[in-house]
């Protein structure tokens, strides 16, 4: 069964289901789901600020997005946005200030995904509403320790 496929059957399934069973089927999928880090980039600019309004309805598609991860089991951990600013530290100990890369490289922030594998988690990724200003998402699957 694709990744999908599964996703969507332990949607229905929930749907169908009281509170207390759907906490209890959520407990069985994080046992048999992996948890992936979603890297979001960059976007394209021009310069421009957006305006107030343009923030506001961008900010509640990610709130929505997110909203319809947690649904359907999918949102370990929202995560957070990172500032631009930081340090990088190489080997030696050499301390620099970075990161100094282009803005459509630059990481503006994270969350942690739970999906069946890789394919499921790049199918949920496509939600994402950072493409809707040129970002991408960077998937990095978590090595279990």
């Amino acid at each position: 069964m694709s990744g999908s496929a599964s996703g969507e059957r332990y949607t229905d399934i929930k749907q169908t289901l009281s509170f207390e069973n759907r906490e209890f089927l959520n407990q069985i999928i994080d046992t048999t789901m992996n948890e992936f880090v979603f890297l979001y980039r960059g976007h394209d600019s021009d310069g421009s600020m957006p305006t107030p309004e343009q923030m506001q309805a961008q900010m509640s598609r990610w709130q929505d997005w997110f909203a319809k991860l947690t649904a359907e089991g999918q949102l370990k951990d929202w995560g957070a946005p990172l500032q631009s600013s930081g340090k990088k530290v190489a080997v030696g100990g050499i301390i620099t200030d970075g990161p100094y890369t282009e803005g459509k490289e630059l990481i503006g922030g994270f969350s942690i995904i739970k999906a069946n594998d890789l394919a499921h988690a790049a199918e949920i990724a496509k939600g994402c509403p950072c493409f809707e200003t040129g970002g991408n998402v960077e998937i990095r699957p978590v090595q279990p320790m």
